[in-house]
C-alpha cells in the first residue's frame, strides 16, 4: 500500500503534462512489456487513406484534396517519421507521450452520466423466402464487418494502428513549425477530413464488473458525439450510453434503441444460419 501511495504522489498534475512527453507508471508488481512498434508511415497513409474515403462517401465530399496531402507527405513526411523513431528509442512507450495529453487529458468535457441497459431478446422466426434470402445477405455482410473488426484489432494491439501513429506525427509537426524547422503544417494535417477522422464521435469501450446491481460508464469526448461503455455479462449485455442534451444532433434514447435492434437482428441473424 506505502509503494502504491509513492506511486500517486510522484504522479504529475495535469497542467504539468501539456506539451511534454507523458510517463509511464506501472503497477509495483507488473513485468516488463516489450516496447510497442513504430508503424510503417507507408502503411499508415495507405490505411488512412482507406477510412478518409468512408468519410468522404458519407459526407459526400471529395477525396482529390486528401489523395494529394497523402501523396505529399509520403515523401515530406520522412523526417517527422525519423524523429518519431528516435523518441521511440529513448522511451519505454512512445505512444504515451502523445496519447496521454493530446488525445485524452487535452478533452476537458465533463463526463455525463445517462445509462441504458440493453439485452437480447428472443429470436423471431422466418415467414417466408424473402426473409432467408434477407437474411443470406446480411450474414454475408456481417462476417464481412466481423474480420474487418478483428483486423483492426489485431492492428491496434500490436501496435500497428493509424490513430497513435498519426496523433505523434501530428504533434511532432507542430513542434517542427515552432521550431522553424518547416514553415507550415503539412496540408494533411490541415485537411478536414483529417479533423473528422480524429474526431471519435463514438467512444467505446468494454467496462466490465463483476459487483452485483453495477455497471460503469463514461460521457462522450465531442460535443456532438456518443459514449458507449458495455460490459459483458453470463445471459446479457449491459451498455451505458451517454450523451450532451444540449446537442441536438444526438439522442442517447435513440441511439439504445438502435443497440437494442441491432443486437436483436444479429442474434436472428446467426441464430438461423447456424
Amino acid at each position: 500500500m506505502k509503494s502504491f501511495f509513492r506511486i500517486l504522489k510522484n504522479v504529475p498534475k495535469w497542467g504539468e503534462l501539456v506539451g511534454k512527453p507523458a510517463r509511464i507508471y506501472p503497477s509495483v508488481a507488473q513485468a516488463p512489456l516489450p516496447k510497442p512498434p513504430v508503424p510503417d508511415l507507408q502503411s499508415t497513409l495507405s490505411k488512412y487513406l482507406d477510412y478518409a474515403k468512408v468519410i468522404a462517401i458519407a459526407k459526400r465530399v471529395p477525396i482529390a484534396n486528401t489523395e494529394r496531402a497523402v501523396q505529399k507527405f509520403a515523401s515530406q513526411g520522412s523526417s517527422i517519421q525519423r524523429r518519431l523513431e528516435q523518441i521511440a528509442e529513448n522511451e519505454p512507450n512512445w505512444i504515451n507521450c502523445f496519447w496521454l495529453p493530446e488525445m485524452y487529458l487535452s478533452v476537458r468535457l465533463a463526463l455525463p452520466v445517462n445509462t441504458n441497459p440493453a439485452y437480447i431478446f428472443p429470436q423471431q422466426a422466418f415467414k417466408t423466402r424473402k426473409d432467408q434470402i434477407e437474411c443470406k445477405v446480411k450474414r454475408e455482410k456481417f462476417d464481412v464487418a466481423v474480420e474487418r473488426q478483428a483486423a483492426v484489432t489485431r492492428e491496434n494491439i500490436t501496435g500497428h494502428g493509424i490513430d497513435n501513429h498519426l496523433c505523434a506525427l501530428s504533434t511532432l509537426a507542430r513542434e517542427a513549425v515552432a521550431d522553424g524547422k518547416i514553415d507550415q503544417p503539412p496540408e494533411l494535417f490541415t485537411d478536414p477530413l483529417f479533423d473528422e477522422l480524429m474526431r471519435f464521435p463514438l467512444s467505446t469501450s468494454q467496462v466490465t464488473t463483476t459487483v452485483a446491481d453495477t455497471f460503469l460508464c463514461y460521457g462522450p469526448v465531442v460535443p456532438d458525439g456518443y459514449g458507449s461503455a458495455y460490459n459483458l455479462q453470463n445471459d446479457h449485455i449491459i451498455f451505458a450510453v451517454s450523451a450532451f442534451k444540449r446537442c441536438a444532433k444526438t439522442s442517447a434514447y435513440a441511439f439504445k434503441e438502435a443497440i437494442r435492434q441491432s443486437l436483436i437482428d444479429m442474434r436472428e441473424l446467426l441464430a438461423e444460419s447456424s
